[in-house]
């Protein structure tokens, strides 16, 4: 079954409230109006039409009695529809009004009733139920960004059983639609009961359509409200920090698997053209690429490709200890190889950029510069954060499947979750605007450098190099520690402490937080030449908040982060006993 619907919003000042219409379309829909007054003052309406293409609109005022109601097609209000198609935004001199629309789908005489909602209740989420026992035939959506700018919504199949299924991602246009059958978007969508989310990081409106083949009856189910103002809020509280601290730009997203993902931005995305950072930007991620490695290291052990007790001698036999440095310690950093980040290799890269040369780096030039350093510790015998690790696991990782690392990120974890937004850089294609990245340490410039694209990304694949945005980082976190990515014995291998000389305690690829023995945060930061990333997720919740800045100035990033904390649900992020906010484990600074 096709759906023939096509919706359109233009926000004008402040309306009270906004409602798709679809008038007599060619011999498909028609569509009337109850309009109701139930208090005992006389109501003011004031209706803009809008049209599809948003050029035209035709505005009309009604009165309404006291305690009476109008109700008619919504032709007979007013002199001509700007379209056959559009949104209304409605005026009201009193709160309390009430109505709905009627749509009937003409050829089977199937209709459905959409209440007439308070623009501040539109809402982020929305919930279908599905199953073919209940006689439903085919189930389809209608979705509207009513915003001057992109947004990416994220569908997601979800089971009885509240575990997720398939997963898509989406880029609406500006004051676009998005109308499809289910079945066309989800794989699987009418395989079981349950139903499916609808998140945006930007407020949007829709409806669900559920079409009933035994009577020909059409259900709809409008957006779920989300009135608490979330995003205005966070919008001025990120617009009030860079206002005192406007080094670059940033963006900052908070995801309530229960409700929503907001998502805001300031500053700029490119000082030099003064191009202003929006939600849509993406770059560097940094460190927080290594829970993505880890989640793929596991996927692989999952697959019988590997085991993560072996040790790297076959792969690395020239690195001392090889005979008892395991894959397992590379992930948790306890191998104790020194970091390949030294200063002989800032030194280079240095040069490099100068010259321009854009010279790649391969795993022996890194283990190079690791090895001309003293071993933290025998393999074991305690944990150091060291990117070396994560150089070696990646050679180990292609050399197992023949494939590359974006090769395998992409076939094994970004594609299967929907993270159309996220890639290796220099490896592959931008997914997204990119931002540019700026190095402000201090002692080496007065000036910001912009650096971004002035050196390959090779020399950081495995340890960092991702690219992605706050929206996707959140629905990484959230799939893959709510086990909608690893298998239960995976999952929990990932979150079994390694304890750090620091008295921290970091699994694979991620670090743990706990309180009275109980795992309550998963997190972690990425702090690189630059750009600087956090990304936490609390355990109880399943709150994600994901925090990206365009510099390398990584005291933003906390200030950042208590942005977004006051909004969560949970007060554990906001208590001031044993639980803060985690120090930036990877932190690069280049010092000469």
């Amino acid at each position: 079954m096709t759906i023939y619907l096509l919706t359109l919003t233009l926000i004008l000042g402040n309306p009270n409230y906004r409602v798709p219409h679809y008038s007599v379309k060619d011999g498909l829909w028609s569509t009337t109006a109850e309009l109701v007054n139930p208090t005992t003052n006389e109501l003011s309406l004031t209706f803009s039409f809008q049209s599809s293409d948003g050029l035209t609109q035709e505005t009309t005022e009604l009165v309404l009695a006291p305690m009476s109601s109008w109700v008619g097609p919504i032709e007979n209000l007013v002199d001509q529809l700007p379209s056959p198609t559009g949104w209304i935004e409605i005026e009201t001199s009193l709160s309390e009004f009430t109505g709905l629309l009627q749509f009937q789908f003409i050829p089977t005489g199937g209709t459905t009733s959409m209440p007439i909602m308070p623009i501040e209740e539109s809402g982020y989420r929305l919930a279908i139920a599905s199953g073919k026992d209940y006689g439903i035939s085919e189930l389809g959506f209608a979705l509207v960004n009513p915003n001057p700018e992109d947004i990416n919504v994220v569908l997601r199949l979800v089971g009885r059983d509240g575990r997720y299924g398939t997963a898509t991602q989406h880029q609406m246009a500006p004051r676009s639609t998005w109308v499809a059958m289910l079945q066309d978007v989800l794989d699987g969508s009418q395989e079981e009961d349950g139903w499916v989310e609808v998140l945006s990081d930007q407020p949007l409106q829709g409806l669900a359509l559920v079409f009933k083949q035994q009577n020909k009856q059409i259900i709809a189910v409008p957006c779920a409200p989300n009135a608490d103002g979330i995003r205005e809020n966070m919008q001025m509280a990120i617009d009030q920090e860079y206002q005192l601290n406007p080094w670059a730009g940033a963006i900052v997203g908070l995801a309530d698997s229960s409700r929503s993902m907001t998502v805001v931005a300031a500053g700029y995305a490119n000082r030099e053209t003064q191009e202003p950072m929006t939600t849509q930007h993406a770059g560097e991620i940094g460190s927080i690429s290594k829970t993505f490695v880890a989640a793929l290291a596991l996927k692989l052990q999952e697959e019988g490709l590997l085991d993560l007790d072996d040790v790297i001698e076959p792969w690395f036999p020239q690195v001392p200890y090889a005979d008892r440095i395991t894959l397992r310690m590379l992930l948790n950093h306890t191998s104790g190889l020194p970091n390949c980040y030294t200063e002989a290799f800032f030194l280079d890269m240095i040069d490099s950029v100068l010259s321009g040369d854009m010279r790649t780096w391969s795993t022996e030039d890194l283990l190079t510069y690791a090895l001309a350093e003293p071993f933290t510790f025998e393999p074991g015998a305690g944990g150091s954060y060291s990117n070396t690790g994560y150089i070696l696991i990646t050679r180990i990782l292609e050399q197992t499947t023949g494939n590359t690392l974006a090769e395998l990120l992409r076939t094994r974890i970004f594609d299967p979750l929907g993270l159309k937004h996220t890639w290796l850089q220099d490896a592959e294609e931008a997914r997204n605007p990119a931002w540019m990245g700026y190095l402000f340490d201090e002692g080496i410039t007065d000036e910001p450098v912009p650096l971004t694209g002035s050196y390959h990304r090779s020399c950081l694949w495995g340890p960092a190099g991702i690219a992605s945005t706050p929206q996707d980082l959140m629905v990484f976190f959230d799939r893959l520690l709510r086990g909608h990515l690893l298998q239960n014995d995976s999952l929990l291998e990932m979150l079994t402490p390694a304890r750090q000389n620091d008295g921290s305690d970091y699994g694979l690829g991620i670090g743990l937080i706990y309180e009275s023995g109980e795992l309550v945060l998963a997190w972690h930061n990425g702090g690189w030449a630059d750009g600087t990333s956090f990304a936490i997720h609390d355990m109880q919740t399943h709150q994600t908040i994901a925090v990206q800045c365009n510099h390398d100035r990584d005291q933003q990033i906390s200030e950042l982060m208590m942005v977004a904390i006051p909004f969560m649900t949970s007060n554990r992020l906001k208590q001031s006993g044993s639980i803060k906010i985690p120090t930036l484990l990877d932190r690069h600074h280049l010092q000469h």
